[in-house]
């Protein structure tokens, strides 16, 4: 007779997660656990996390359901609102708190700074408008 072993990885009920399940709808995506700054800034829960988000397929017609968060602070609605590409989903079940705090994320979310790529041969201009200066003032 074959023993049957079960493995259970233990996860406490505050970890951020997302919890993916495949409806006749579509899929439905239920954010779980705590998503707060002092929940997701630990290196493996914000590794887990941010793993999981790129995994999830970007579906317009994806169910989000916030209902059953334990909390949700700024730090969490950001995360989501950035994932969500800073538009709201077509379909999102949240409680009237936690839509307050997204809605506030989502009006003062600056977008990222554009990278300036610096240009290398500005020192060799500075240095050559220098030089004709230089040279034109010594008389010669």
């Amino acid at each position: 007779m074959a023993k049957v072993i079960a493995f259970h990885v233990f996860m406490p009920s505050s970890t951020p997660r997302i919890d993916t399940q495949q409806t006749v709808h579509g899929a439905q995506y239920l954010v779980l656990g705590a998503w707060t700054a002092a929940d997701l800034t630990g290196k493996a829960a914000w590794d887990a996390l941010t793993a999981q988000l790129k995994a999830l397929d970007k579906k317009p017609d994806a169910l989000w359901d916030l209902r059953q968060l334990d909390q949700l602070d700024h730090l969490g609605a950001q995360l989501l609102w950035n994932h969500w590409g800073r538009a709201w989903p077509t379909h999102l079940e949240v409680e009237a708190s936690q839509r307050a705090v997204l809605e506030t994320v989502a009006e003062f979310s600056a977008l990222p700074a554009k990278v300036i790529k610096p240009d290398r041969l500005e020192p060799v201009r500075v240095l050559a408008v220098g030089c004709s200066v230089c040279w034109t003032t010594s008389g010669r």
